[in-house]
């Protein structure tokens, strides 16, 4: 009996893709986490609640980038179950063209604003700000090229993507703080990795495509952004707002502290993030086909709902020994925050599978409930954040009534 289940987990391609770029993801994962720690033992908690706060605005940056990125990989989905290697051609070039231009623009508008930024971050120094607006070059067209691999369900160069991406930033930036560079080395590594990681997927992209293209009509792919744009600035919104509202309202050390509380709660929503990864392409396609895809659905929810539990239960048995592992003495103070924290983020996790799930089937609905509730978290943090703890305790309530509502609106 044993035999048998192993025998099948072995041919379930499901589990065969999800284990590939669960390596992947998490080995992205754990050494941006020895990114953080390193940094945030060197730095301390006030440099490293700026680079909290740019990485929140990072996070944000998600929405646009996670939209670029489902989007390329749906319709490369649609067109692979189609065998139109011609489109997917043409949309690989013309998004990389558009979207290069788009950076060029973002990228000028934030070193412009660089000024009212650091202000109202609390920041006295406004070439952090500079510095950290070159990621805007780089970002959106990483997306491209992994959202065309997500499509491609090219799992395996999709990972070793995101490993180059983490052990250039961990080690470019312990490079330049131990030359003295400190938080600017910190900052211009995060840049510098995403570039490395683009060059090393563009590069297997630009050989698996014919060189003629196919013109494909647009429209359809603008009307599909809306949905995609509106449920990934709310998702992004829902795990960052927190992080930069608590950099507005409380001073520097406590602000970093809490970073550095939600960086633990995040590690389980991006270890499980690779589920939906894998689950999306492959719905999409079966539903382009006409073939039965809620399995794929029901898998990866259970895929998730195990290592959330999983995750959840170390952080609330050994919260003393995580700290004091990871961010060293001088972060005592979270200790009480990161059970409550990973629950909230684990809850979270299984919204963003269902959320992913309504988008790969074209369903769009579930946005109206998606964004009541990032309007009750920010709204609720604004007027009542005496404590770091009565900020974790509105996030996870928030997230609890969040994925029961999720599955009412789903029957």
């Amino acid at each position: 009996m044993i035999k048998n289940i192993i025998n099948r987990i072995k041919n379930d391609a499901l589990i065969k893709q999800n284990t590939i770029l669960f390596a992947g993801t998490m080995a992205l994962n754990v050494l941006n986490y020895f990114y953080h720690f390193s940094v945030g033992r060197i730095l301390g908690p006030a440099d490293y609640g700026i680079l909290g706060a740019f990485f929140s605005i990072m996070y944000i940056l998600f929405a646009p980038v996670n939209t670029i990125q489902t989007i390329l990989a749906k319709f490369t989905a649609d067109f692979l179950a189609k065998n139109d290697a011609g489109k997917i051609s043409y949309l690989l070039k013309r998004s990389l063209a558009v979207l290069s231009y788009v950076s060029i623009g973002i990228f000028l508008v934030f070193v412009i604003f660089s000024k009212q930024i650091a202000e109202f971050l609390l920041i006295d120094n406004v070439t952090y700000v500079i510095l950290f607006g070159f990621v805007f070059l780089v970002i959106f067209i990483t997306a491209v090229s992994r959202g065309f691999l997500q499509g491609l369900q090219k799992f395996k160069i999709l990972s070793a993507s995101l490993i180059l991406e983490g052990i250039i930033k961990f080690g470019l930036a312990i490079t330049l703080i131990f030359l003295g560079f400190n938080l600017y080395g910190a900052i211009t590594a995060i840049t510098i990795a995403l570039l490395f990681s683009f060059l090393f997927a563009f590069y297997y992209l630009k050989k698996a495509f014919p060189k003629e293209v196919v013109k494909i009509d647009s429209k359809s792919i603008y009307t599909y952004s809306l949905p995609v744009l509106i449920t990934m600035t709310v998702i992004t919104a829902m795990y960052t707002a927190d992080v930069i509202l608590v950099k507005h309202f409380f001073e520097p050390i406590t602000a970093g502290l809490y970073a550095a509380a939600s960086l633990l709660g995040k590690i389980i929503f991006f270890a499980s993030y690779s589920f939906s990864w894998v689950m999306f392409p492959k719905i999409a396609e079966a539903h382009s086909k006409g073939e039965p895809y809620k399995h794929i659905f029901y898998k990866s929810l259970l895929f998730v709902t195990i290592l959330s539990t999983i995750a959840v239960i170390i952080y609330w048995l050994m919260p003393n020994f995580i700290v004091n592992l990871l961010f060293g003495e001088q972060y005592i103070g979270i200790i009480n925050l990161i059970a409550p924290f990973g629950l909230a983020m684990g809850l979270f996790s299984i919204a963003f599978v269902v959320a992913n799930y309504y988008l790969s089937i074209n369903r769009i609905k579930f946005i109206y409930v998606l964004t009541a509730f990032l309007l009750i978290e920010i709204l609720s943090i604004w007027f009542f954040h005496e404590t770091l703890e009565q900020v974790v305790n509105i996030l996870l309530i928030t997230m609890v009534a969040l994925v029961a509502v999720l599955f009412l609106v789903r029957k």
